[in-house]
């Protein structure tokens, strides 16, 4: 896999926030339980395998996801888990997914008087440079897919208040690169 010059590469950067009537802990095991979350995120099409955390809180799980109108691909997503206050999905080197783009989600809980705010967040740069023409429109697209996704998992857990989107599709340098 080679990695685009920073002046080439775009990301695209989409966070939202929601506040939730649910543990830190509550939050992020739903997010684990990949088969109980398949409700809430429609990106994920298949569950091949959920999470097998080992001891020091890392694993592996295998989905079939789609971005866009992408067709869905096969996916491993090396998982890091800080318990109770993170957890990050990265796409896994050497797949079919990874000539497409690179993935990194990521869940980051604070608990607050009475409620948990959750932030989620996706980082997405596409390879072939002819799909880097797609930026905005998928950025765009992401947006509204996390506003609703932030509005299903408020409506599962009892919402506080529903969340914001924003997104924005930056130059990358190596710095600022989610992924290995």
């Amino acid at each position: 896999m080679t990695v685009q010059p920073p002046s080439r590469c775009r990301c695209i950067h989409v966070s939202a926030d929601a506040d939730v009537l649910a543990s830190p802990r509550e939050v992020l095991e739903l997010v684990l339980d990949l088969s109980a979350y398949q409700r809430i995120d429609p990106k994920i099409r298949e569950v091949r395998a959920l999470p097998q955390m080992d001891g020091v809180d890392f694993g592996v799980a295998e989905v079939v996801g789609s971005l866009w109108r992408f067709p869905p691909l096969a996916d491993t997503h090396l998982v890091e888990l800080a318990r109770w206050s993170s957890v990050t999905f990265t796409g896994a080197p050497r797949v079919l997914a990874r000539r497409v783009y690179q993935f990194t989600g990521r869940f980051e809980t604070t608990e607050v008087a009475g409620f948990t705010r959750v932030r989620h967040s996706y980082d997405v740069a596409f390879q072939p440079r002819l799909l880097r023409a797609l930026t905005s429109r998928v950025s765009d697209w992401m947006v509204h897919d996390l506003q609703e996704e932030l509005s299903r998992l408020g409506a599962m857990l009892g919402s506080v208040r529903e969340g914001t989107a924003r997104a924005t599709a930056h130059p990358l340098t190596m710095a600022d690169r989610p992924w290995g």
